[in-house]
């Protein structure tokens, strides 16, 4: 298509471009590049492909990346992504079993309390580092969170 268009005034060079051929191990996806001359306004000093193959040579002397050079986040980084995921959804994996216990005893304790779905109440939020039974901090019954650090809290209503 690009010829049809194109042709009457301009060579048309294709250059099949692989990451490999620049150094980048970490990408596959092979690209076509066309350039363009125009045939009265432009003198070509070089063959476009030959051009290529010589940066691709020095290229691949001065970079050699492999996939787990894409990966740039710090142990911080990482951190936060994986509080904010956990603040977003309720992940049930994350607590062990002291903490899933207590979660469910707030959860039976809720439903007989106010007689409706702890799941359904999106400004229900627990701290599951003490027990519950014998001291239970939540916003179930004033609405409010309580002093406890914001970190140890789940909010119950985004559950899967």
């Amino acid at each position: 298509m690009v010829r049809l268009i194109y042709g009457k005034w301009y060579d048309i060079f294709e250059l099949f471009v692989d990451p490999e051929d620049l150094g980048h191990l970490g990408a596959s996806r092979a690209r076509l590049y066309l350039i363009l001359a125009h045939k009265h306004k432009v003198v070509q000093k070089f063959d476009c492909r030959k051009m290529y193959e010589k940066i691709s040579l020095a290229m691949k002397a001065l970079v050699q990346t492999r996939p787990s050079d894409y990966y740039v986040a710090e142990p911080t980084d990482l951190k936060l992504e994986a509080e904010r995921v956990a603040r977003v959804q309720y992940l049930d994996y994350l607590l062990n079993t002291r903490e899933r216990a207590a979660l469910n005893f707030v959860k039976s304790h809720y439903q007989k309390k106010f007689n409706r779905d702890p799941m359904l109440d999106k400004n229900l939020i627990v701290f599951l580092g003490d027990n519950p039974k014998k001291r239970m901090r939540w916003s179930g019954a004033s609405g409010r969170e309580s002093q406890a650090t914001f970190a140890y809290f789940w909010n119950l209503w985004h559950q899967i």
